[in-house]
């Protein structure tokens, strides 16, 4: 292990700096001034310490400086994280960032405001946002970089309040994104384009430019989505069945330009202009010329957290091998995260960037040992070895994060890896060649053509793998405290491969009843469960949970459209529940856990529920919650001493009391049940 920090020092800088930067996430209320002020105290300490040598010297220094980089860390948070203020006004003029993105019911974009005019004053501001357009022929013709003028306020991003939901305001707003507006077909108008240079605005177009190509050329439908993933990076219109193929068979992250792309792009490099390598003047033009290639592919590709780092990590592998210093993989792999963390701390939270480098470094570490158990007599057949062992040692780092953020394991991923990373390598050179071969039609039409046959081939491939008999394993609860015994079971067994102690493997040992504990223990308190949740959805949504059984409550005309799952997956997911049994508020309904007859007893727990035709109460009932699903008027009767709560908001006037609880003003309403009382 001190060898370990010996050979890559990066090591030592970028633990304290993490650490840093979750501090700042979890109290993000530290002051930034007492931060500063124990900066510049640990920097005066330094020459104190360094005054007297010594063994206490060198260990007080590796405690300041530890100090000094975990303060820098929450510094970088809290500063890159600081809200902009935000100005009112009667108009706003905003520069799109890309083109609109096609949604369910409206097409979305991300923007900056640029000028806000409040009666005879015109402000200069800079704030990223969110616009939603309402579906119009209008949207056609906007593009990165055009502006458009409107007067509606953008609103704070909230949630909806739904327990277990995806965050998305934090998502957003780790991405300096606070605001969002909805803005109908005649509410705004366009305002030409903004000729000041904006990068990202530049890479979009660029993007644009190259997927209009694509697109001249006959790509289309599945096809152009695949390789405009696959090639430029274009992943927003992707189809949501297309998403689905590649994750149950474990490809998804070939969609998600990384460092598979970049080192294939830096492969195909290096084969055509590797020759500049041999002369001694000549490899400077080649590390010259090979970092700028892959940071004009990052660049085209929407500088992605996982582009990034393989763009960075490649260009310092590169010019170690150029100028014949070759550096240590760790040590590379440390410094980029240091450095890609120093200019945007968030990227730390973000999936993608923790799923990259779990990937590289399980590969980097388990793939040459998993190699090395097997020495194929033939080449083709070392070569699918070579592919299989890469797969599974990426499996095994990035098992513990996946397995929490998607809930699934698919068990053929080493079957479709053999199928889409020599694809990726083929269709990145088809792609490459569509577009340099663009002003000769017929050429790159032809190629086009080749490209679009083996997209269908491969996809068609892992279609037919996703409908193997136990291809994904979903629907699983992998909980924080399983993600951290993944986690130590994976540095256990680690350490002892390096050291050989038998310590080590007893504790590797250790974790595993430790693992299987922690999940049996929460599997018992899901099956104790008692909870009724109201959830804040576009349509009444009540949700009875009895252990695993569980019960849905909507109308029936909700459910002829399909039982809602949005708000409910993460809840079944997170408690484990079984397939909840649908029940219409129009009729009654008879279960051991639950009786609706004119009211709904949960154990031991009375609940009204109002529907349209039933707006009486009986006064010789105490009930524990009135639910009322749909919109009531300011005069309807409302019981007191007893909990309301309204899928709607309270209209004004009404004889409200403060009992009253609005899901969609307040979020989900949840009360658990122990035994046969009432625990709210």
């Amino acid at each position: 292990m001190i060898e370990f920090f010996r050979k890559t020092p990066f090591a030592r800088i970028l633990f304290p700096f993490i650490c840093g930067i979750i501090l700042a996430e979890r109290i993000p209320e530290i002051p930034l001034k007492g931060l500063y002020a124990a900066l510049f105290s640990a920097f005066l300490l330094l020459p104190a310490v360094l005054y007297k040598p010594g063994y206490y010297r060198d260990f007080a220094i590796g405690i300041l400086l530890n100090v000094l980089f975990c303060l820098c860390g929450a510094l970088f948070c809290l500063d890159q994280n600081r809200p902009v203020d935000f100005f009112h006004g009667d108009r706003y003029m905003a520069t799109l960032l890309e083109r609109p993105v096609k949604k369910i019911n409206s097409y979305r974009t991300e923007t900056i405001l640029t000028h806000v005019v409040k009666g005879d004053s015109f402000l200069v501001v800079k704030e990223k946002f969110l616009i939603y357009f309402a579906e119009s022929e209008k949207i056609c013709g906007l593009g990165p970089g055009d502006r458009i003028v409107f007067e509606r306020t953008p609103e704070v991003i909230v949630n909806k309040g739904n327990p277990f939901e995806f965050d998305y305001r934090k998502y957003v707003n780790r991405k300096a994104i606070y605001r969002q507006v909805y803005l109908g077909t005649d509410s705004w108008s366009n305002a030409g384009s903004d000729n000041r240079f904006r990068i990202l605005v530049t890479a979009e177009k660029i993007r644009d430019y190259l997927l209009d190509i694509y697109v001249r050329n006959g790509l289309e439908g599945t096809e152009f989505e695949i390789l405009s993933a696959l090639t430029l990076g274009y992943r927003k219109s992707i189809d949501p069945e297309i998403k689905q193929v590649f994750a149950v068979t474990g490809a998804t992250h070939i969609l998600a330009v990384s460092g598979l792309h970049v080192g294939i792009v830096y492969l195909v490099f290096s084969m055509v202009f590797g020759f500049l390598k041999k002369g001694k003047n000549s490899r400077y033009l080649f590390l010259f010329l090979s970092v700028t290639c892959l940071w004009a592919f990052a660049f085209i590709t929407g500088l992605s957290p996982s582009v990034q780092r393989a763009a960075l990590m490649f260009s310092v592998v590169a010019a170690g091998e150029n100028l014949h210093r070759p550096s240590n993989i760790y040590n590379t792999l440390l410094a980029s995260a240091f450095i890609l963390l120093s200019f945007n701390p968030n990227l730390l939270f973000d999936a993608g960037f923790q799923l990259s480098y779990a990937a590289v470094l399980g590969i980097v570490y388990f793939q040459p040992m998993l190699g090395a158990l097997f020495h194929p007599p033939l080449r083709l057949i070392a070569y699918l070895w070579g592919l299989f062992t890469v797969s599974v040692a990426a499996q095994l780092t990035t098992f513990p994060l996946s397995a929490s953020y998607f809930h699934q394991f698919p068990v053929y991923f080493w079957m479709s890896n053999l199928i889409v990373i020599p694809a990726a390598f083929m269709f990145i050179m088809l792609g490459i060649l569509i577009l340099v071969t663009s002003p000769f039609a017929a050429v790159s039409g032809f190629i086009a053509k080749i490209a679009s046959f083996l997209v269908k081939g491969v996809y068609l491939s892992l279609q037919q793998i996703g409908e193997l008999p136990g291809s994904l394993v979903s629907g699983f609860n992998f909980s924080s405290s399983s993600v951290v015994t993944s986690v130590f079971l994976l540095l256990f067994i680690i350490l002892f491969i390096e050291t050989r102690r038998k310590s080590y493997l007893f504790l590797a040992f250790a974790t595993l009843p430790v693992f299987i504990l922690t999940g049996a223990f929460q599997k018992f308190i899901n099956n104790q469960r008692k909870e009724i949740i109201v959830y804040n959805s576009n349509h009444p949504l009540i949700h009875f949970i009895d252990g695993r059984t569980n019960f849905i409550m909507t109308s029936a005309e909700v459910l002829k459209a399909g039982l809602p799952t949005w708000e409910i997956k993460p809840v079944l997911v997170r408690y484990g529940l079984d397939p909840p049994e649908p029940v219409p508020f129009e009729t009654d309904y008879l279960d051991p856990a639950l009786l609706k007859a004119g009211m709904y007893l949960f154990f031991g727990g009375r609940m009204l529920v109002i529907d349209q035709g039933n707006i009486t109460y009986s006064p010789d009932i105490k009930w524990d919650a009135v639910i009322l699903p749909y919109k009531i008027a300011a005069s309807h009767p409302l019981p007191p001493e007893t909990t309301i709560v309204g899928c709607n908001p309270f209209p004004r006037g009404a004889n409200a009391s403060d009992k009253c609880f609005s899901v969609r003003e307040r979020g989900a309403w949840q009360m658990k049940i122990a035994g046969f009382g009432i625990k709210k």
